[in-house]
């Protein structure tokens, strides 16, 4: 393994200590390129703004050096996803990211992407028989954060895909958008040992019935989420007392 793997490796293990962020600057800066020593700069620049509370605006300073080099930062991300995303960085390196599924899947089966990812959006088209073979890739994004949108609704194989990349141990919030997203999608789907600090779950614009309200009445999600969105879901009334009894003030419907 290389010193930048390494460097890189364990930023994503811990994606909150600045002491390897700052080592990773200081590598930055031994290499000498120009977009190396602007990527430096940029690290300890925002890893300053987030150190110093009483800084209420980013400075000139940290602004132009995104608008100058992000293009050629991104040279050593995945080329399938490097001009089709959407990223905010944090402490010098991506911490939100916006992409499409297919082209992230793709991009974990050819080579690890070392990227302290805690916020994710994935759009998902549809699922690939490719897709099939998913296995969690390693290292995984250390996330709090991930949404899955799907536009065609993909159905079934979606809820597969996604607990395979788990097991989950920062993720807090977890959101689902598929309207052929079933009650047999929560087969499988508990808190331990994917989501032991999972907090707000939403599967709002799904297609549960009253057969998904009883394993979620029945489930160990009671008394572990802050909130609970099923909106717009096929739920009875009746089911839907059940439930409220059962999750209080956390469900949303």
């Amino acid at each position: 393994m290389d010193d930048e793997t390494a460097l890189l490796r364990g930023i994503v293990q811990d994606p909150h200590c600045d002491v390897r962020r700052l080592a990773y600057a200081d590598w930055l800066d031994e290499r000498g390129g120009p977009a190396d020593a602007a990527r430096a700069a940029f690290i300890r620049l925002q890893i300053a703004r987030v150190r110093d509370v009483a800084t209420a605006t980013i400075p000139l300073a940290e602004l132009h050096l995104l608008n100058e080099f992000e293009g050629r930062w991104r040279h050593g991300l995945p080329g399938a996803i490097r001009d089709r995303w959407f990223v905010r960085y944090e402490c010098g390196f991506p911490a939100m990211l916006e992409c499409d599924a297919g082209l992230l899947i793709d991009a974990w089966a050819r080579a690890p992407v070392l990227l302290p990812v805690e916020t994710l959006t994935l759009h998902v088209g549809a699922v690939s028989l490719a897709w099939l073979d998913l296995r969690r890739p390693e290292p995984m994004f250390p996330l709090r954060y991930l949404r899955v949108s799907c536009d065609p609704p993909v159905g079934s194989r979606l809820m597969g895909v996604l607990l395979r990349l788990g097991p989950f141990p920062r993720l807090e919030d977890f959101t689902v958008r598929d309207e052929f997203l079933s009650d047999a999608a929560l087969d499988g789907f508990a808190p331990d040992p994917l989501f032991p600090r999972l907090k707000t779950l939403s599967f709002a614009g799904c297609n549960l019935t009253d057969d998904g309200a009883e394993a979620l009445a029945e489930s160990a999600w009671v008394g572990r989420l802050e909130r609970l969105d099923l909106t717009g879901n096929r739920i009875s009334p009746d089911r839907v007392e059940w439930l409220r009894r059962r999750f209080g003030p956390a469900l949303v419907v």
